[in-house]
Order: structure tokens, then sequence, then C-alpha cells
């Protein structure tokens, strides 16, 4: 009987039970594009904001090292054109010649003695890790000279010349 009252039901109620799916598809359609597909918009949005803003970043990131890099070299540059101005005019000593590429390591495996050694044979009696390198490059420090007012210019010049070429190169903004 239970199955004749359903179909009885049906064939009285069908456009009812039509119209009520209707509004729950209607409904769940308006829910989905009200409500669902803005939430999916926003989290799209977000992470590619979130993209960009890395992007961004890493683009400064790089610009900065590729800024540093290159006014690096224009330094090195500059410091190996005036160390040769020196050396030709005969201004430095032997040792700073020897010396003039060569990191502490090197200096050491180059003379064949170990930082203690060294440390002995330059009269250092300071124990911190660091004091025979600062001793070292402070030696090194004075492996430069006075060039004639106009030639200094001239280096400077160049030295300001290659600075804005990487400023230009690589800008900060």
């Amino acid at each position: 009987m239970d199955q004749e009252h359903t179909k009885d039901w049906l064939k009285e109620n069908w456009f009812k039970a039509g119209i009520l799916i209707s509004i729950l598809i209607i409904a769940y359609s308006f829910y989905h594009v009200l409500v669902v597909k803005p939430e999916r918009e926003a989290k799209r949005e977000e992470a590619a904001k979130i993209e960009a803003q890395l992007v961004e970043e890493q683009r400064k990131t790089k610009a900065k090292e590729d800024l540093a890099s290159c006014v690096t070299t224009a330094e090195s540059n500059y410091s190996s054109i005036w160390f040769g101005e020196c050396k030709a005019r005969g201004l430095l000593s032997q040792w700073c010649i020897e010396t003039e590429n060569l990191d502490f390591q090197e200096y050491l495996t180059k003379l064949g003695i170990p930082e203690e050694e060294y440390k002995k044979q330059r009269g250092i009696t300071d124990d911190k890790a660091f004091s025979a390198i600062l001793d070292y490059f402070e030696r090194k420090e004075d492996c430069s000279c006075s060039l004639p007012l106009a030639i200094a210019d001239r280096k400077n010049e160049s030295l300001k010349d290659a600075k804005d070429i990487c400023y230009k190169q690589y800008p900060q903004n």
C-alpha cells in the first residue's frame, strides 16, 4: 500500500515537486555563483599577488647583488690599476709585489709555513683566531703609494665613472 500511496501522491503533486526541485537547483546555483566562486577567485588572486611579490622580491635581490658585484669589480679594477701605477714607478716593496694577488692562506702556502710560524715571525702574541689574518691584511694596506695629482685624479674619475655605469645598469627602485 505504501507504494500505491506514493504513486498517487506523485500523480497529484508532480508539479509541486518539480517546482521544489527547481527552486533547490536555482538556490544551489546562486550559492555557487555568489559564495563559492568568489571565494575561489579571491584565493587565486591572493596566490597571484603572493607570487608577484615573491618575483619582485627576487628581482630586487638580484638587482642588489648585481649592483654590489659591479661596484666590487669597479673597485677591484681601480685597485689593480693604482697598484700597477705604483709598481711601474718602483714605489712598492718586493713583498707587496710578490703578495699582490695572494690571500692569507695562499701566502702561507707559498712560504710553506703554518699560521703559528707566521705569528712567531711577525711577533704576534695575540691568541685571537684572526690576529694573523688581520696582520696580513694590515700589511697589504701599506702596499700602495701616492701618485702624482693629475694621475690620481684621472684614476679616481675613472672609478667614479665605472660606479656610475653600475648604478645606471642596475637601478635600485
